[in-house]
């Protein structure tokens, strides 16, 4: 039922949250969106070899979680007044050190070590140098950690150790960006804000120099704004691979340098269709909520793509799917009522990055330490591994979030 609210809650939000006020702000007087994108080019579209994963929806269906995973484990972040995160809305790991964003709650970014101890925090919330309204992204380049802010539209850059050191203007909106190299910016931007840049504001994908001269464009979506709506990572890099997936489409694709663009899964719902696009031309809030109660397969992001291995999670009717897809194999495993017979402690929950074949996620102290209370007075207690018990008994519910790693195996 949780799972269901927040669904109907996020199809609200997708429709009420898109504006259309045909203005430039503030914050660009004095762009010149014509010397932006003098030389820009639109990106190309190649393909090469495209899986084709097939989803066949069982309604309350089982996942075991040991028919996909070997090994959970989880990681204690250590809690105190400087390290204090809510939820967790990126991760990186870089040189064995965790790196966590949480944009919404917290507003920060703090780096771990992989025991979990904390080790730094980057900026804080402010006007003045090195603060900023919101860290809506960041990236790790060279000796350097770069926070993106969107509401003031500038980066600020520190040391390793969250030393401030310099900001520098973003002269457009944008929601994600990564490096695909050292000289070239890749930028995924939402928003119907851009009228200051015309020939980038109907498309969410950018390719850019270090300075923000853009040089290519791709992902059309034209005046699509219910698309628009923003997905945790429509963009985001797995195993130094870039993933794109657009917003309730079936596909993902590969993003590569200089304006390259190449689909490698084409999701194949089989009778539960993919939301018909019509449904999204002019914010038709009536047909979009009845989408909720109807039998159509909503992919709406969440996707994680591994070495060896896809995940990804769909909707049906405001039920949330799992999937698991074995690129060696062809094989998918998928369900909606998870079941975790390998540690009984971790959900499956919240997996946002990965590391080769194993994915990252987190969860709240509050719901392991009600984990360990429930399974405390059933059987399963003495199916635990002491070493986890003993782990677990050190965790209170005003702790940090415990990071949880799924690691992969074949099937």
């Amino acid at each position: 039922m949780r799972l269901k609210i927040v669904f109907f809650i996020s199809l609200c939000l997708l429709i009420s949250c898109t504006s259309n006020t045909n203005k430039n702000l503030p914050e660009f007087e004095g762009v010149d969106g014509k010397t932006l994108t003098k030389n820009i080019k639109t990106a190309k579209t190649i393909h090469d070899e495209i899986k084709h994963v097939k989803v066949k929806t069982n309604y309350d269906e089982f996942l075991y979680l040991n028919n996909v995973f070997d090994s959970i484990w989880g990681i204690r972040l250590e809690t105190n007044d400087s390290s204090i995160i809510g939820n967790i809305d990126k991760i990186k790991i870089i040189d064995n050190d965790i790196y966590l964003l949480d944009k919404y709650h917290s507003k920060s970014l703090k780096r771990f070590n992989n025991k979990g101890l904390f080790k730094a925090a980057y900026g804080r919330i402010g006007k003045g140098p090195g603060e900023y309204y919101e860290p809506t992204d960041f990236y790790i380049l060279q000796n350097s950690v770069v926070i993106y802010d969107q509401f003031s539209a500038k980066l600020n850059h520190y040391d390793l150790e969250g030393n401030y050191r310099k900001s520098e203007r973003v002269p457009f909106i944008l929601n994600a960006l990564l490096y695909s190299n050292k000289d070239e910016i890749i930028c995924h931007t939402f928003s119907t804000d851009n009228y200051h840049v015309e020939k980038i504001k109907k498309y969410s994908l950018l390719w850019c120099e270090r300075g923000f001269n853009i040089r290519y464009r791709g992902a059309y979506r034209g005046n699509d704004l219910v698309t628009n709506f923003l997905s945790r990572n429509n963009l985001d890099q797995f195993n130094d691979k870039i993933i794109y997936h657009e917003p309730y489409s079936d596909s993902i694709f590969s993003i590569y340098t200089k304006g390259i663009i190449k689909p490698v899964y084409v999701i194949d719902f089989k009778k539960n269709l993919i939301i018909p696009k019509d449904i999204f031309k002019n914010n038709n809030r009536k047909k979009l909520i009845k989408t909720f109660n109807e039998e159509y397969a909503v992919f709406f992001g969440g996707q994680i793509v591994t070495e060896d291995f896809l995940y990804f999670p769909y909707s049906i009717k405001g039920s949330v799917y799992h999937v698991f897809y074995s690129n060696n194999t062809k094989k998918v495993v998928s369900g909606n009522r998870i079941i975790n017979d390998i540690n009984y402690i971790y959900d499956f929950s919240n997996a946002i990055q990965c590391n080769e074949n194993t994915l990252i996620g987190y969860m709240n102290a509050s719901i392991v330490v009600e984990n360990m209370l429930r399974i405390n007075n059933d059987k399963i207690f003495n199916k635990i591994e002491e070493e986890l018990k003993l782990d677990i008994s050190k965790l209170t519910s005003s702790d940090n979030p415990v990071l949880v790693f799924y690691r992969l195996k074949n099937f």
